[in-house]
Protein backbone atom coordinates (compact mmCIF):
# COMPACT_ATOMS: atom_id res chain seq x y z
CA UNK A 1 0.00 0.00 0.00
CA UNK A 2 1.30 3.71 -0.77
CA UNK A 3 2.91 5.05 2.34
CA UNK A 4 0.77 8.36 1.81
CA UNK A 5 -2.56 6.52 1.01
CA UNK A 6 -2.17 4.87 4.71
CA UNK A 7 -1.37 7.66 6.54
CA UNK A 8 -4.41 9.96 4.91
CA UNK A 9 -6.56 6.57 5.67
CA UNK A 10 -5.60 6.38 9.04
CA UNK A 11 -6.13 10.15 9.50
CA UNK A 12 -9.33 10.07 8.28
CA UNK A 13 -10.96 6.84 10.63
CA UNK A 14 -9.57 8.74 13.61
CA UNK A 15 -10.81 12.28 12.63
CA UNK A 16 -13.99 10.99 11.71
CA UNK A 17 -14.88 8.06 13.79
CA UNK A 18 -17.45 8.43 15.88
CA UNK A 19 -17.11 6.73 18.46
CA UNK A 20 -13.09 5.94 17.53
CA UNK A 21 -12.66 2.72 15.64
CA UNK A 22 -9.33 0.46 16.09
CA UNK A 23 -7.63 -0.10 12.81
CA UNK A 24 -5.54 -3.61 12.00
CA UNK A 25 -3.79 -3.23 9.50
CA UNK A 26 -1.49 -6.50 8.13
CA UNK A 27 0.61 -4.34 5.40
CA UNK A 28 0.93 -0.73 6.49
CA UNK A 29 4.76 -0.28 7.79
CA UNK A 30 4.90 3.29 8.09
CA UNK A 31 6.83 4.46 11.06
CA UNK A 32 4.81 7.43 10.94
CA UNK A 33 1.62 5.27 12.13
CA UNK A 34 3.58 4.09 15.38
CA UNK A 35 2.72 8.12 16.31
CA UNK A 36 0.27 7.57 19.01
CA UNK A 37 -0.50 11.20 19.46
CA UNK A 38 -1.63 11.18 15.54
CA UNK A 39 -2.96 7.68 15.35
CA UNK A 40 -4.06 6.27 19.07
CA UNK A 41 -6.68 3.54 17.32
CA UNK A 42 -3.82 2.03 15.19
CA UNK A 43 -1.99 -0.95 14.97
CA UNK A 44 -0.75 -3.58 12.61
CA UNK A 45 0.18 -6.98 12.26
CA UNK A 46 3.67 -6.48 10.80
CA UNK A 47 6.56 -4.71 12.07
CA UNK A 48 7.44 -1.34 11.43
CA UNK A 49 10.10 -0.10 8.65
CA UNK A 50 12.68 0.64 11.14
CA UNK A 51 12.43 -2.57 12.65
CA UNK A 52 12.66 -4.58 9.27
CA UNK A 53 15.43 -2.76 8.86
CA UNK A 54 17.47 -3.80 11.57
CA UNK A 55 16.56 -7.68 11.43
CA UNK A 56 17.88 -6.83 7.41
CA UNK A 57 21.02 -5.64 9.02
CA UNK A 58 21.38 -8.50 11.45
CA UNK A 59 20.74 -11.29 8.86
CA UNK A 60 22.89 -9.82 6.44
CA UNK A 61 25.35 -10.28 9.01
CA UNK A 62 24.43 -13.52 10.05
CA UNK A 63 25.03 -14.76 6.72
CA UNK A 64 28.87 -13.36 7.28
CA UNK A 65 28.84 -10.84 5.04
CA UNK A 66 30.46 -7.56 5.99
CA UNK A 67 29.60 -6.11 2.84
CA UNK A 68 26.41 -5.52 0.54
CA UNK A 69 25.20 -3.58 -2.39
CA UNK A 70 21.43 -2.23 -2.39
CA UNK A 71 19.46 -2.06 -5.04
CA UNK A 72 16.26 -0.36 -4.19
CA UNK A 73 13.34 0.74 -6.32
CA UNK A 74 12.64 4.37 -6.35
CA UNK A 75 9.12 4.85 -4.77
CA UNK A 76 7.72 5.98 -1.52
CA UNK A 77 8.19 2.85 0.63
CA UNK A 78 11.96 1.85 -0.71
CA UNK A 79 13.28 5.47 -0.03
CA UNK A 80 12.24 5.63 3.96
CA UNK A 81 13.48 1.79 4.30
CA UNK A 82 16.47 2.53 3.10
CA UNK A 83 17.28 5.71 5.24
CA UNK A 84 15.78 2.95 7.69
CA UNK A 85 18.67 -0.02 6.92
CA UNK A 86 21.35 2.80 6.72
CA UNK A 87 20.71 4.00 9.86
CA UNK A 88 20.41 0.50 11.59
CA UNK A 89 24.24 -0.04 10.23
CA UNK A 90 25.01 3.22 11.94
CA UNK A 91 23.12 2.13 15.56
CA UNK A 92 25.33 -0.71 15.68
CA UNK A 93 28.58 1.36 14.53
CA UNK A 94 27.84 3.26 17.60
CA UNK A 95 26.74 1.05 19.91
CA UNK A 96 30.69 -0.60 18.58
CA UNK A 97 28.80 -3.93 17.19
CA UNK A 98 29.68 -5.23 13.81
CA UNK A 99 27.77 -3.42 11.16
CA UNK A 100 27.48 -3.92 7.45
CA UNK A 101 29.33 -1.53 4.80
CA UNK A 102 26.94 -0.55 1.97
CA UNK A 103 29.43 -0.01 -0.63
CA UNK A 104 27.20 0.45 -3.11
CA UNK A 105 23.66 2.04 -3.54
CA UNK A 106 21.55 2.10 -6.91
CA UNK A 107 18.01 3.05 -7.25
CA UNK A 108 15.80 2.21 -10.23
CA UNK A 109 12.67 2.83 -11.65
CA UNK A 110 9.32 1.68 -10.13
CA UNK A 111 7.90 -0.88 -11.88
CA UNK A 112 9.72 -0.28 -15.38
CA UNK A 113 11.19 -3.98 -15.45
CA UNK A 114 13.03 -3.06 -18.83
CA UNK A 115 15.48 -0.17 -17.34
CA UNK A 116 15.79 -2.58 -13.88
CA UNK A 117 16.83 -4.90 -16.59
CA UNK A 118 19.27 -3.00 -18.34
CA UNK A 119 20.59 -1.24 -14.96
CA UNK A 120 21.52 -4.62 -13.59
CA UNK A 121 23.59 -5.72 -16.46
CA UNK A 122 25.25 -3.01 -16.57
CA UNK A 123 26.18 -3.35 -12.75
CA UNK A 124 27.14 -6.71 -13.71
CA UNK A 125 29.75 -6.00 -16.10
CA UNK A 126 30.87 -3.63 -13.80
CA UNK A 127 31.90 -6.40 -11.13
CA UNK A 128 33.84 -8.28 -13.85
Amino acid sequence: MDINREIHVNLFLFQFSVPPHVVVSPASTSQDLSNKGLFPYFSRTIPPDNMQAIAMHDNILAMGWSNAVVLYADNDYARPFLLNLQAAALGAIKANKKAVTFTSVYAFPDNDVNTIRDNLKAIMQQRI
